[in-house]
């Protein structure tokens, strides 16, 4: 009976819990993972506590019941917010995985949450025991954070009891990597940090386990006083840490422990960094990039942040200075050093020169306000959010170097704590524990409010990523296929650097986004190759593609350009490169001929111009409606001809284009579209053609034959066509170099003419017969032009050798060579002109032909216009 009670409650609670999570109302989210809420709403007994994002863009909003602390820690509630706008809610049940102590000496427990990739979240539980430090009561469990199943369970990764929970886990920049833990130790050498290297779970059977460790130690004549890890662009890690000096000796007795600090009268303190390089086996030697002999007696530092420049400009820090200590809401009451800045910025790059160090403005009245947070902003500059305590609000401002502006205020009911996350979009999300019922001001928060914050970078072009300005091929367009070369235009000089580009494809309509969908990886290559190289002052990177990538028409792809891809030229330092499926274009669609019967091709000619018309529409309409596909998908200019490989021209081929979509997802691409039509025509008695009247009229014998690229079918013929214009033109200047006076084109115009000549005859012999009517008198006025152009010819050079004695000695001296000119006249008697250009000087080209010849030349033969030659003339 008591097993029944405690299934019946253990049922109840689920399903209250999972109750919470059902009052999400209009949630709007672009493609693009980046949201815009119209609105939001949990139920009136839960509330939002943390909010989270995975590096995908789904949200991860970890709730709570209101229901007594000791209760509610049994439970981890969570709801999940995708790209695409679908939620998912889980309830665990902690009990289930973690085995807790003794509750009656436990204060209160609170939840650590990491997130992993691909969408898994790290769980541990921290307890505040009455007589023992805050500390973590069990090791940690990794879950599914889909379904909330539990994949391990037990898994440590810390080396001792007492933590601090704040800034110890950090993920790598490219989260399905690695993360780092790092822990502070005292012994009796000093301060020391440790650290510890863990694999990010790629399958639900890997395991957390750690990769590599290290010390990073403290000198002995400093005292530690914080630290602040972060992610480096290139996939390591960055430590800023300040070390105070003391000429004490630090032993392992405690007495220097970081609530002492204060006591001591210390004259100076140092603001350190050092980096892990991807594959290092330690942290390099840390840099000073700071120092002040300001005193400290009274005073504690603070590193709010670290991060990474979008613009190559390195890394900077914030440091705070403030007279208060830490109170019991983890807040700090904000009071400047009267002979110091309160907030500074120091900027630096990987190498640890310092390249600038800055005061940022705040609030005008600090003494009214204290600064719950000081976090960096995609789109530059920092977000400080203070809480005034005379009117109950939170004061946002953006903080910039020397701006300080685009400040507002959020009512709350009585000081919250502030639950908010910057996305990549720059917009500030909070949400509230308990619903304002004040009059608003600029914004209220009603559970969740979004605030678009001002981009002091400037808006992107879709990459999210600032520094670039554009690109070909542009996101979302139609390129060609097998195009070699793709480029991208920077706001900066750069430089290729270490990182991979990689191209894929979309692998059967699914968009790269989901776990289970993969991608086929088309091409990859690392920036060091010769693949990459700059053009115009450094500011386009220009990316050879092998013409194998884009080879598949109406398909999807999408680069990758990973971090450390391209650097600053100026600093050399790594810049970022471009996520998963944001840079995505599609190729074209395909131009191909179908068939008609020998019957489809009589029916169509018995029907009248209208009714042709109606033809082609309705033969559209019923392969759309057999694949099926939307009509709009398929065009034709309803222009046809006979087929010139049938030998009686007894069936027509018209055109057919099929168009590509977007919407590879509903929809099949063009490739199985043409797979499909030539299948349905192979097997009409069978297939849905078979109650298609129309449909029954395609050739399968013939199906569906691509349009050629006339390009690179007819490379080769006008890759020779250039070489011979170019060795005319050689020629061209030669002969004009040797005689400027002489008429030079004549080289270019007697290649026409031969040119033409045999592309008419090859014409009428290829393609004469698909017009079967217009064969006989192509080929009858062919030989009209010869022969009247020959015997023209012939007329003009007989008349000129009687008349003109000097023309018959120039023929005597050279008649092979000029009777094979007069050949060439046959296909054009303006040949002959070549005659009497004086081309480079030669005796050959410069025969003394008349005026009246001449002009018979240039009329055609004057003589058959003006009746004939005469007698006298004709005798030799």
């Amino acid at each position: 009976m008591k097993l029944m009670n405690m299934n019946f409650i253990y049922l109840v609670a689920s399903f209250i819990c999972l109750l919470d999570h059902l009052y999400f109302i209009n949630i709007e989210i672009n493609a693009h993972a980046f949201y815009t809420f119209s609105s939001f709403e949990l139920n009136k007994n839960s509330h939002v506590t943390q909010v989270y994002n995975f590096i995908d863009g789904t949200l991860f909003l970890q709730t709570e019941t209101n229901l007594p602390l000791k209760s509610k820690i049994n439970w981890l509630n969570y709801t999940l917010i995708y790209p695409e706008g679908r939620t998912t809610s889980q309830a665990i049940f902690l009990l289930d995985h973690f085995l807790f102590e003794d509750e009656s000496k436990i204060k209160f427990r609170e939840i650590n949450i990491l997130l992993l990739s691909p969408g898994y979240i790290y769980v541990e539980i921290f307890s505040h025991h009455e007589e023992r430090l805050y500390y973590p009561e069990t090791n940690g469990s990794l879950f599914d954070a889909s379904n909330g199943k539990l994949l391990h369970k037990n898994v440590n990764l810390r080396t001792k009891k007492e933590v601090d929970m704040l800034n110890l886990l950090v993920l790598n920049i490219d989260p399905t990597k690695n993360f780092i833990y790092i822990e502070n130790h005292l012994d009796e050498f000093g301060w020391k940090l440790k650290w510890s290297l863990f694999n990010s779970p790629q399958k639900e059977k890997e395991y957390l386990r750690q990769i590599q460790n290290g010390t990073l130690d403290i000198s002995s004549s400093e005292i530690f006083a914080t630290f602040y890890p972060f992610p480096t662009i290139e996939g390591g890690y960055g430590m800023a840490y300040v070390a105070i000096k003391t000429r004490r000796t630090i032993t392992q007795t405690g007495a220097s422990t970081l609530k002492d600090i204060s006591s001591y009268a210390i004259p100076e303190w140092f603001l350190y960094v050092t980096f892990l390089e991807p594959g290092s086996e330690n942290f390099n030697k840390p840099v000073i990039v700071y120092q002040s002999e300001l005193s400290l007696k009274s005073n504690l530092i603070n590193i709010d942040t670290c991060s990474s420049g979008v613009d190559g400009t390195g890394y900077s820090c914030i440091l705070r200075f403030e007279r208060e200590l830490r109170g019991s809401d983890g807040s700090f009451t904000f009071t400047p050093n009267k002979e110091n800045h309160s907030i500074l910025q120091i900027t630096f790059l990987s190498t640890g020169a310092v390249s600038n160090i800055e005061t940022l403005q705040s609030a005008k009245d600090k003494s009214k306000l204290i600064l719950k947070s000081l976090q960096p902003l995609p789109y530059g500059g920092f977000l400080a959010l203070y809480y005034e305590n005379q009117t109950s609000s939170i004061i946002g401002m953006i903080l910039n170097n020397n701006y300080g502006g685009n400040s507002f205020r959020i009512k709350t009911l009585s000081e919250p704590d502030l639950v908010s996350i910057i996305l990549p979009n720059n917009t500030l999300y909070c949400f509230q524990q308990n619903p304002s019922l004040l009059a608003p001001s600029d914004y209220v928060i009603d559970r969740f409010v979004s605030i678009p914050l001002k981009k002091i970078l400037g808006e992107d072009i879709g990459f999210h990523n600032l520094i670039i300005e554009s690109s070909f091929p542009a996101i979302g367009s139609i390129i060609k296929l097998r195009i070699k070369q793709i480029f991208i235009s920077f706001r900066i000089p750069v430089q290729c650097s270490s990182g991979n580009a990689s191209i894929f494809q979309e692998n059967n309509g699914g968009d790269g986004n989901d776990y289970g969908s993969v991608p086929i990886l088309r091409q990859t290559f690392s920036a060091k190759t010769i693949h990459c190289s700059t053009l115009n002052d450094s500011k386009v990177i220009s990316i050879d593609i092998l013409p194998s990538t884009f080879n598949l028409p109406n398909a999807k792809y999408f680069i990758q350009l990973d971090n450390n891809f391209v650097q600053s030229k100026e600093t050399g330092e790594a810049l970022f490169g471009t996520t998963k499926n944001t840079w995505w274009f599609s190729t074209e669609s395909v131009k191909g001929f179908l068939r008609l019967t020998v019957e489809g091709t009589r029916h169509f000619y018995n029907l009248q111009k209208e009714e042709r018309s109606q033809f082609f529409d309705q033969l559209l309409l019923q392969i759309a409606e057999s694949i099926p596909i939307p009509k709009s998908r398929l065009f034709t200019e309803q222009n046809y001809q006979q087929d010139p490989s049938v030998k009686d021209r007894t069936q027509i081929i018209f055109l057919l284009e099929i168009l590509s979509t977007n919407n590879l997802k509903q929809e099949i691409n063009v490739k199985d579209i043409i797979t499909d039509l030539n299948t349905m025509m192979e097997f009409k008695e069978i297939s849905p053609f078979s109650k298609k009247p129309l449909c029954q009229y395609l050739d399968e014998t013939y199906g569906f034959q691509r349009k050629s690229n006339l390009l690179e079918e007819y490379k080769f013929e006008l890759i020779g066509g250039a070489c011979g214009i170019g060795f005319l033109g050689l020629l061209y200047l030669l002969a004009w170099k040797k005689n400027p006076q002489g008429d030079s084109i004549q080289i270019f115009k007697l290649a026409l003419i031969i040119t033409d000549l045999g592309l008419d005859i090859s014409f009428i012999f290829q393609n004469g017969r698909d017009v079967p009517w217009l064969f006989l008198p192509s080929i009858i006025i062919l030989i009209i032009s010869i022969v009247f152009n020959s015997i023209s010819a012939f007329g003009i050079l007989i008349s000129e050798i009687i008349r003109e004695e000097g023309f018959g000695k120039w023929f005597q001296e050279n008649s092979q060579t000029a009777s094979i000119f007069t050949l060439i006249a046959a296909a054009d008697i303006g040949s002959l002109e070549i005659f009497w250009s004086d081309l480079a000087g030669f005796s050959l080209f410069s025969a003394p032909f008349s005026n009246k010849a001449q002009n018979q030349v240039f009329w055609g033969t004057e003589g058959v216009r003006g009746g004939g030659w005469g007698e006298e003339e004709l005798r030799f």
